[in-house]
């Protein structure tokens, strides 16, 4: 009878000391929760990438190297590309959550904002580097011996008084190759745009109506034989570049309506390499 008795008490013990060592889930918890995202493996399978999210703050760029089994973890990158070789990861680093608090805090204009970076990373050795002040940036789909990124115009610092400049230049698009390090730079670009391989690339211009020093134009560029020409020029609005695949094909919107009207009529042109 007393056998009887004490195994369920020594159960019920047993049960209440295995409970009570469980953590329960309460929102202190949640915080903590990570989770994975834009999860890219290489075409060759040796480079993984992807961003570690938590529930509250900065994402973290995340690669690894299969084949060393080497990681690199970069901070603040909330978007990035890896090419499809595995050899190079390209990500947009945010600017520090408390400078840009404090910058809104001090009521700083756009322009005066803390800026994002570049990080380019080669995969084989995990070297890195940082260019500043990048708004977004493009790579081809398919390749990666290029990258095109936008930074604002340099603020300029020899002029005492702001008001007196007459214009303002638009972005700078500076198409670089990541295996030469050779650079092209575009003034005043509205658009950009690479075809699914990366063998040509194209950018459309939109100089202020005061700068005398620059027209609106289209730019393209045969990025296999190095070449690059101007292949509209006219008073217009540029804008809609579209490759085909292949990269023979361009098209593209022009109107010279000058109104801030929403329908505007617009002309197609095309363009043939």
């Amino acid at each position: 009878m007393l056998k009887n008795v004490l195994l369920p008490i020594l159960f019920s013990l047993i049960s209440a000391t295995v409970f009570s060592q469980k953590k329960s889930l309460d929102h202190s918890v949640y915080d903590n929760w990570k989770s994975l995202t834009n999860i890219t493996v290489s075409d060759d399978g040796k480079i993984l990438s992807a961003l570690i999210s938590p529930q509250e703050g900065d994402t973290t760029l995340w690669v690894k190297n299969l084949d060393n089994n080497r990681t690199l973890n970069v901070f603040r990158v909330n978007k990035f590309n890896l090419s499809p070789d595995g050899r190079y990861t390209i990500g947009l680093l945010k600017a520090p959550f408390s400078d840009t608090r404090q910058a809104r805090i001090n009521k700083k204009k756009p322009e005066d904002m803390p800026k994002d970076s570049l990080v380019i990373i080669d995969n084989k050795t995990f070297s890195l580097e940082k260019i500043a002040n990048v708004k977004s940036f493009k790579t081809p789909e398919k390749t990666a011996n290029h990258i095109a990124y936008s930074i604002a115009f340099p603020k300029d610092t020899t002029r005492k008084d702001d008001k007196k400049e007459k214009f303002k230049p638009k972005d700078l698009v500076i198409l670089r190759d990541l295996i030469t390090h050779k650079e092209d730079t575009v003034s005043n670009a509205k658009e950009f745009v690479f075809n699914k391989f990366g063998n040509v690339f194209a950018v459309s211009v939109e100089p202020d109506k005061k700068d005398s020093t620059d027209v609106a134009r289209v730019e393209f560029f045969d990025l296999k034989n190095n070449t690059r020409k101007t292949i509209s020029n006219e008073k217009m609005e540029y804008k809609s570049l579209s490759f085909d695949e292949p990269g023979d094909q361009l098209v593209y919107l022009a109107t010279k309506d000058t109104s801030k009207i929403e329908q505007k009529s617009f002309d197609v042109r095309y363009f043939q390499t």
